[in-house]
């Protein structure tokens, strides 16, 4: 299914509801089936949290293993980074970070951001989709969806495009037109399909700000795109729900989107964006505004809105002994002989997995020998199982009962762990902090201590 807006004047181009070589598909409106959504909606999250100030183009994002109440999204390559960028996120489309951005912003009001677009197949009330939202737990037409993409560019329009002089009401979409800029901006940013390797070369390629998504058991491939006056959303999949192994948005609608796209002779551009924005100094690193700690910053521009992320709070001043070898507490080291140097410093389970992606990463050395421990949330986390985590016991192909895997995130891997699960041994790991466990139903008190006395404490219910 394929639909086209020229959203400059407010007509639709073109509207192909299905696959005309099918002897059916005259029967079924694909443009207006309401569909799993997959990742198309990340967008309007992104927006509507650089809209309230809560969110920055570049601020780091955590990119974990997370388990929440039973919903343990996993992002499509399996892959995760510990730390990215929400402009990254949202180009890769992870879905860790956006789970994270979903709490902070509050599932409630995101359905409601949904109703307003309005986004019709969105039925249930926001307990019933939970934080699956953003990640395909609902269902939209791709009527809607472009719809709702038409709106924010007429927005934009209106603010940027000296010959658009339709009036636009200001509550035809509920995202600002800085926000729309910055997040079509980031869109621009998506690598292209393979068959688009090349496109910046020549003069005549037409920017495109757009996003795919991918439902559950690959059942529905999403592509939705904006140049400088068309929206054009695709969808491809098969009327009846059947899933299909490869049918995803950027392998099968996006190249799609592309050709359509090449074939609308858009050779019309506005200027880029010239609103009063806001100007800010940030980290470099973290994409937060700058803290007196951030070695590297540079400036942004963002809505004019108040923030509220507050400062950096990954460069933090660290103590350390005269060889510079190991941390110190201010009040267990001589005064005339302690320095500091400031380092970026992540949370455990983010820089477990961050440095296996960034060899460049500088960890916190060790303590000075009898110069006390840090807090334990300083140096191990449970990677696996979260706090107070209800654990499925996983089923083998033959039906048998396979083992639990735990594992921790230390920030020295060389430390030996100990783990004992209500009070009886399990055994100690050293390098790879998983322990294999295997339990019946009920409820554990799992403890791990560390070779300097470090502890950790879970509850855990296995069902």
């Amino acid at each position: 299914a394929v639909y086209v807006v020229d959203y400059l004047k407010d007509e639709i181009v073109a509207y192909v509801g299905n696959n005309s070589d099918a002897s059916d598909a005259a029967m079924v409106d694909m443009v207006k089936a309401q569909r799993s959504t997959g990742s198309i909606l990340k967008p309007f999250l992104f927006a509507a949290m650089l809209d309230e100030g809560t969110l920055l183009p570049e601020m780091i994002l955590p990119d974990v293993p997370m388990s929440l109440s039973g919903f343990t999204p996993k992002n499509y390559s399996g892959e995760y980074w510990g730390a990215v960028s929400a402009d990254k996120a949202l180009q890769n489309s992870l879905n860790a970070p956006f789970v994270h951005l979903l709490r902070e912003y509050g599932q409630q009001r995101f359905h409601g951001l949904l109703k307003q677009l309005p986004l019709r197949g969105v039925v249930f009330d926001a307990e019933h989709y939970g934080l699956s939202l953003i990640v395909g737990g609902a269902e939209a037409s791709l009527y809607d969806i472009t719809n709702a993409y038409v709106k924010m560019g007429r927005k934009l329009a209106s603010y940027v495009n000296e010959h658009f002089d339709e009036k636009v009401d200001a509550k035809e979409t509920p995202f600002s037109a800085e926000a729309i800029a910055e997040t079509f901006h980031v869109m621009k940013g998506l690598a292209r399909p393979v068959n688009q390797i090349g496109w910046g070369g020549f003069s005549s390629s037409v920017q495109v700000a757009w996003k795919t998504g991918t439902s559950h058991g690959f059942k529905d491939a999403w592509a939705v795109g904006l140049t400088d006056r068309y929206a054009v959303g695709v969808w491809v999949g098969n009327a009846d729900g059947e899933g299909r192994p490869g049918l995803t948005g950027v392998a099968v609608a996006a190249p799609i989107l592309f050709d359509v796209v090449g074939k609308l002779n858009d050779s019309y551009r506005y200027p880029a964006n010239t609103m009063e924005s806001l100007e800010i100094e940030v980290c470099a690193e973290s994409g937060y505004p700058k803290s007196e700690y951030c070695p590297h910053t540079k400036k942004i521009r963002v809505p004019r809105v108040e923030n509220k992320t507050g400062v950096c709070p990954y460069h933090k001043k660290v103590f350390l002994d005269s060889t510079r070898q190991y941390q110190v507490r201010p009040d267990c080291y001589p005064i005339d002989q302690k320095c500091y140097e400031v380092y970026y410093v992540l949370p455990p389970v983010m820089e477990w997995f961050y440095k296996k992606h960034s060899p460049m990463f500088r960890p916190l050395p060790a303590f000075y020998p009898g110069c006390g421990t840090a807090h334990p949330d300083e140096v191990m986390a449970f990677v696996y199982p979260k706090s107070d985590a209800k654990v499925s016991i996983p089923i083998g192909i033959r039906g048998d009962r396979q083992q639990v895997i735990f594992e921790i995130a230390h920030r020295n891997p060389q430390k030996t762990i100990y783990w004992s699960l209500n009070d009886e041994f399990l055994g100690q790991t050293r390098l790879n902090h998983q322990m294999p466990i295997d339990v019946e139903k009920g409820t554990y008190r799992l403890r791990c201590v560390d070779e300097d006395g470090v502890e950790l404490n879970r509850r855990i219910v296995v069902q």
